[in-house]
């Protein structure tokens, strides 16, 4: 597995266009084998975090390289209601047994 964490910055009076386009976007995720899931989180009135898991960082790189065409454009349009986007973290996720041990 392969996780992100992006940081969004943007006008408040873009918020629902924002949430609009995100979630727009997460449906073109939706179409490709590679994601996992994906979530949104809002930190400030200005700022939101999304996490988002994948099968591997590889599945991940060919889909945002957008061979296909289909990623494009709902990320344009996500990224017209930002000030900055920042990807925070990029990470390959390990095994974790549960603390009860279950």
């Amino acid at each position: 597995m392969f996780a992100i964490i992006r940081l969004y910055h943007l006008s408040p009076i873009f918020e629902e266009s924002f949430k609009s386009d995100w979630s727009s976007l997460v449906y073109a995720f939706r179409a490709h084998d590679a994601f996992v899931a994906a979530r949104l989180h809002k930190e400030s009135p200005v700022t939101f975090i999304a996490y988002e898991r994948w099968k591997s960082k590889e599945s991940y790189l060919e889909v945002m390289n957008d061979y296909e065409g289909k990623i494009r454009e709902p990320l344009e349009k996500l990224k017209d209601n930002c000030n900055d986007i920042k990807l925070l973290h990029s990470m390959d996720m390990i095994e974790a047994h549960a603390i009860d041990g279950q």
